[in-house]
């Protein structure tokens, strides 16, 4: 019996829910075919390359899946500039900020999430 990775059956939310915030910020709404097609066209060419690589290198797939996210990731940060050294935060010394002045204080998105939805950007097959 195959059971499917978890991280695989819980990207497919993830990957709505980037649809509805793509659509929120062109304001342009698709039909929900169009959706089904697009999700179907994502989660098969994940579940596939999750498949190869499991059979590749003989492990299960949730460890390929695993396997996969983390080198996906990391194509991210490499495409980006980004090396272990240059990627860290550092603190601005030229800022200041009021005790509780920060967005994350606020209750806000912290530029984590900014991040996250950059990288999910630059992965999209389409525009």
């Amino acid at each position: 019996m195959t059971v499917i990775p978890d991280i695989l059956c819980n990207a497919g939310g993830v990957v709505v829910s980037y649809f509805e915030w793509v659509q929120g910020l062109q304001y342009y709404f698709w039909r929900e075919s169009e959706i089904t097609a697009r999700l179907q066209e994502v989660m098969t060419r994940a579940f596939n390359r999750v498949w190869a690589l499991g059979s590749k290198e003989g492990v299960d797939l949730r460890t390929a899946a695993l396997m996969e996210g983390i080198k996906r990731v990391a194509e991210g940060y490499r495409v980006r500039g980004c090396t272990r050294d240059r990627c860290r935060p550092r603190a601005d010394p030229h800022r200041r900020r009021r005790p509780g002045s920060s967005w994350a204080a606020r209750g806000h998105l912290t530029g984590l999430g900014h991040q996250t939805v950059g990288v999910a950007s630059a992965t999209t097959p389409w525009r």
